[in-house]
């Protein structure tokens, strides 16, 4: 993933439909799996998010984290 902010608002995008889509399992009490693929997709895209403002920060980009 590039230090693009346009590709770094679409990691935030997936990331924030997955912490939505967890908050939605829990409240229904889906099984345990599920919650756990769902932790392991937020975790991935929570690293590429800071790889990629890591990036940025190397590159003499602003590192300051927006919604």
């Amino acid at each position: 993933m590039s230090g693009d902010p346009a590709t770094s608002e679409r990691a935030r995008s997936i990331l924030n439909d997955l912490i939505r889509q967890r908050q939605r399992m829990r409240a229904a009490g889906v099984d345990e799996g599920l919650l756990e693929a769902n932790r392991l997709g937020i975790v991935y895209w929570q690293w590429q998010l800071t790889r990629a403002f890591g990036r940025r920060t190397a590159e003499g980009g602003s590192s300051r984290l927006t919604r």
